[in-house]
């Protein structure tokens, strides 16, 4: 038996050392190397921190550091449970099962005689049962004892008394002791290595997260303390590579004592085995058998239990993590705002000291000695209309709206909602955060972050910046009515002074003060604007400063498990209470559609029929009234003008006809990208690429092209070519096109080609309105023809992005077959309802306004909103107004845009007022003149046209031309551009409407 002991041995050392001790000493090892990686990171950060005082390469210090932890913790042995292994069972089964093999089923043997004696390790029921059991075998054994008193007597040798036999199961026993009891052992073992590991890695985060820096006390000027105890950080990590070495060192002699205690308690329940202290019934096959697979699946529940646990403590360190990033990118985003509004180009002090410069210069004007003081004023006058009135002050109130602080604070609230939907959807959280045992599945709690910060803060914060926009619009609109005045300031005070002068017995001396004093007080004046425009930001940054710090605070205490729970608890129950509470509203909404749903639909009913009437008589009846049209343009437009005119001019300014400029406010157009970007592919694979945008005049082509441009990152230099100005000849053509690129500039079209396929790297040239580069008349097709050869030509060099509207590109596609000439046609799709609303939205997202969308008189309408919620009335108002402006604008975003203005009833402190949306009736278009009506046509063909140029076109004297512009400018139906005439944006889809009547575009 001894041989066989010493085989068991050896095998199960040779076993653990192959199949445990390795595996578990390089997971081990793992850990520790990522320890050590994580400390160099450490130290590393906090070298840089020290070194760095710039704030924006601190926090990129910051988020690098987070972003290498997580690496540690993702992408190395640091993140995963180290001693989850698990063995080959089968081949310690199949070593054990040689040694069973060479040994008997059962072994007979006498029992020792501590079988028949009370021991003091014997429970209460062994002792009562082992009592009688020695009686039983000291009255067994009496005849056997008189026997031998005889053979005593008869000098005879007395016969042996023996102890009873016993049974031993010795294959049983061998499977029970090193099968199930030594995985047993390795169980318990795994579990005190994995208590020790788990319990010291919880310890260090605990203790890291407690001394990592605050970002935020960057931007509230506490900077960043450098008196961290990063000694004891090193410690800490310094401790677990110690106790990691330690279980590496023990890992062997420790396994060792497991096997030499497991052979031991063998030997010790050998004898004991089929006795009472250890009955054979345990070691029945089967049951021996079914201990050994509970055994098994210990090991395996156990291994996903310590996974769970593991899994927790990283899950948490991500959690933090990702709270500590998110908190840094708004620090981030909002020290830029703060960079951003003490800017000059912010604090407009270029534009100011411009207006003050002129104020100087007015003044040394006016102190001029060789001037008379009339000559002086009227100098100074002109002076002052022409550098302020018409240039600077124009200018500068365009730069206050298109600088608006509003889209930094719009921006920063993006930043924060696209960096909640970027954290993860579930974090594992532990209510007792005790790491040093396994988790089973159920104590391990799922969170989202996105949700928690939702529920509570984020709408707060919301709240803080909308009210922030809200003031701050308003106070910039105040800001660009005094800079609107300060011209006038030094006007008047001129003009008054040159009556003064012109009054009998005036002093020069005396009227000259009245100049320089009203000069003095519009210096004044600007510095009160300067001053006010940097309190108001100031005071805006400063509130936002502290609304992102507080909210800094509150994600911090995400970190804290505890925390998170309470919150998830009142989330659910709120969430709970809102489902009641829309359960019921739902309810009601329904009941009450069902009870109007027939009325409704008989009131349609009647109203298209009595409509239908109406039409019907209006067309077939000699008393239809028919459309005159008098003074109805003129008079519509000009009301609409004024309307607009009337609007805060930073309001207006967001919905101006003008390409987008803040990709913020760029919406949609999906498709189209997708399209410019597969054709930008196309052509980096060697193939004819040259590519044409198509789209309706104002109907965002510009938008497209610039949000596609700055938002792909192109290996080749982009030139952008606009034709501002109409350009029918081929030398002048060619020579813009070699001016703007920079190469040698000519007039030869081949020169042209050989510069460009000349060049030392590839290009991309954008032309936009290459519909401005004809005009349809004979021989006036040339400059086109030549873009199309130079376009064939260097193809191969240059990716030509060309766009065009398109009723010009359909005509031209008739008349020279444009179409050939490229091989992507990007049509550009009808914006659908949903994107012109968040356009919309967006506008005034960064005005700050809170919309209110007001109902109409009607009563089918007045009856639909009637005992609605206020929230559920404005969603169906805003859903009605934006169905009937979609239907009218043809999702044209400009014409939307104009019509939403137009829809603006009023605008408060804090609220804008929106009227229902009232389809214009401009039928009136109809009864233009077919004369008028084909110079509309040639201008919607050309996009716009100079006098001389429609009268190439349309064959008639330069009078005759002059002649209709004028008629059609006086009835508001076309305005003038820089002496280029186009149709007003008002009328435009119905314009378009008329000429598609008469068959004249598609």
């Amino acid at each position: 038996m001894n041989k066989e002991v010493e085989r068991l041995k050896r095998d199960l050392y040779e076993f653990t050392s192959q199949n445990v001790i390795f595996h578990w000493r390089r997971s081990i090892e793992a850990r520790n190397k990522a320890l050590k990686e994580l400390l160099t990171q450490t130290n590393l950060f906090h070298n840089k921190l020290s070194h760095n005082a710039r704030p924006e390469l601190i926090f990129n210090e910051y988020l690098d550091y987070y972003k290498k932890i997580l690496d540690l913790i993702t992408e190395k042995a640091l993140g995963e449970a180290p001693l989850n292994y698990m063995p080959d069972f089968d081949l310690l089964y199949e070593k054990i099962g040689a040694v069973i093999e060479n040994v008997p089923e059962r072994v007979k043997e006498e029992q020792l005689p501590e079988r028949f004696s009370i021991q003091p390790e014997n429970v209460f029921t062994q002792k009562i049962l082992k009592s009688i059991k020695i009686a039983v075998y000291r009255l067994s054994i009496t005849p056997l004892k008189f026997f031998n008193i005889i053979r005593i007597l008869l000098r005879k040798k007395p016969v042996r008394i023996r102890f009873w036999y016993h049974r031993i199961l010795l294959r049983s026993l061998i499977n029970h002791h090193f099968k199930n009891q030594f995985i047993k052992n390795l169980v318990h073992y795994r579990n005190d290595l994995n208590k020790t590991l788990a319990t010291a890695l919880g310890d260090l985060w605990e203790y890291l997260n407690s001394t990592l820096p605050d970002e935020s006390r960057i931007l509230d000027s506490q900077g960043v303390s450098t008196e961290t105890p990063w000694d004891d950080v090193e410690g800490k990590i310094n401790n677990i590579e110690q106790i990691c070495g330690e279980l590496i060192d023990n890992l062997d002699p420790k396994l060792k004592e497991i096997i030499d205690n497991r052979v031991e308690l063998f030997l010790e329940d050998y004898p004991l085995t089929g006795t009472l202290e250890y009955s054979n019934r345990k070691l029945k096959d089967k049951n021996v058998q079914k201990s050994i697979k509970k055994t098994e699946l210990l090991w395996e529940v156990n291994s996903k239990d310590w996974g769970n646990t593991f899994f927790a403590i990283f899950d948490d360190w991500k959690s933090d993590l990702e709270i500590y990033t998110l908190r840094n990118k708004l620090i981030t985003e909002t020290y830029h705002i703060g960079r951003m509004q003490n800017s000059d180009e912010y604090r407009f002090r270029n534009e100011f000291a411009g207006v003050n410069r002129v104020f100087e210069e007015a003044i040394e004007n006016l102190m001029n000695p060789s001037l008379n003081l009339r000559k002086a004023l009227l100098e100074t006058k002109y002076s002052i209309v022409k550098n302020l009135s018409k240039n600077i002050i124009p200018a500068l109130t365009e730069r206050i709206s298109s600088r608006n602080f509003s889209g930094l604070i719009n921006k920063l609230e993006n930043t924060i909602e696209l960096s909640l939907e970027g954290l993860s959807d579930s974090h594992i959280v532990v209510k007792s955060e005790n790491y040093s045992r396994p988790l089973k599945s159920n104590e391990l709690e799922t969170i989202s972050i996105s949700d928690l910060t939702s529920f509570e803060m984020l709408p707060k914060l919301r709240d803080t910046l909308t009210n922030i926009r809200n003031l701050l619009f308003i106070k910039l609109a105040e800001v660009n009515e005094s800079v609107l005045d300060l011209d006038n300031i030094v006007i008047f005070a001129i003009e008054t002074t040159i009556t003064h002068s012109e009054n009998q017995g005036s002093i020069d001396s005396e009227s000259m003060k009245i100049a320089l004093e009203g000069i003095e007080r519009a210096k004044q004046k600007l510095k009160q604007i300067s001053n006010s425009i940097d309190s108001l930001y100031q005071k805006n940054y400063d509130e936002i400063l502290k609304s992102i710090l507080d909210f800094n605070t509150q994600l911090k205490s995400y970190t804290n498990n505890e925390n998170v729970l309470n919150l998830k608890v009142r989330i659910v129950k709120s969430i709970a209470i809102e489902q009641s509470k829309t359960l019921r509203k739902e309810f009601r909404r329904k009941a009450y559609q069902v009870l109007r749903y027939s009325g409704i639909n008989i009131l349609n009913v009647f109203k298209y029929l009595y409509e239908s009437l109406i039409r019907t008589r209006n067309r077939f009846l000699l008393t239809a009234p028919k459309p005159v049209l008098s003074r109805e343009v003129s008079d519509f437009l000009a009301y609409s003008n004024k309307k607009i005119d009337s609007l805060p001019l930073l309001y207006r300014s967001l919905y101006k006809i003008q390409p987008i400029r803040d990709k913020e406010l760029f919406v949609g157009r999906e498709y189209e990208l997708s399209e410019l970007r597969k054709a930008y592919t196309n052509w980096m694979g060697g193939n004819y690429a040259a590519t044409v945008l198509i789209g309706e005049k104002w109907g965002g082509m510009t938008s497209l092209l610039s949000n596609f441009l700055d938002t792909n990152n192109f290996n080749y230099r982009v030139y952008r070519i606009m034709m501002n100005e109409r350009i029918i000849e081929s030398p002048v053509l060619i020579s813009k096109i070699s001016k703007e690129l920079g190469v040698t500039e000519t007039n030869d079209l081949e020169t042209l080609i050989e510069l460009l396929n000349a060049l030392s790297s590839k290009r991309i040239i954008v032309l936009e309105d290459i519909q401005k580069i004809y005009l349809r008349k004979v021989n006036g097709f040339g400059s086109l023809k030549m873009l199309f050869k130079l376009i064939n030509n260097t193809h191969k060099n240059i990716f030509w992005l060309a766009s065009c509207t398109i009723y010009a590109w359909n005509y031209l596609r008739n008349a020279i077959s444009i179409h050939d000439y490229f091989s992507h046609h990007i049509l550009m799709e009808k914006l659908n309802e949903e994107e012109i609303v968040e356009i919309i939205k967006k506008r005034n997202r960064i005005s700050g306004l809170n919309v209110i969308f007001e109902p109409e008189d009607r009563k089918s309408i007045q009856k639909r909103i009637k005992g609605l919620p206020e929230e559920d009335k404005q969603v169906l108002l805003q859903k009605m107004y934006f169905d009937e402006l979609g239907d009218f604008s043809e999702s044209n975003i400009s014409l939307a845009l104009l019509f939403w203005l137009l829809s603006t009833k009023e605008i408060t402190e804090n609220k804008l007022i929106v009227g229902h949306f009232q389809k214009p009736d401009l039928s009136f278009v109809k009864v233009i003149s077919m004369d008028r009506m084909m110079t509309l046509l040639a201008l919607i063909l050309h996009d716009g046209l100079s006098e001389s140029e429609l009268s190439d076109v349309s064959n008639i004297t330069l009078e005759e031309s002059k002649f209709i512009i004028l008629m059609l400018l006086e009835d508001g139906i076309i305005y003038r551009e820089n002496n280029i005439f186009l149709i007003n944006p008002l009328i435009y889809r119905n314009v378009i409407k008329l000429l598609q009547s008469k068959n004249l575009i598609h």
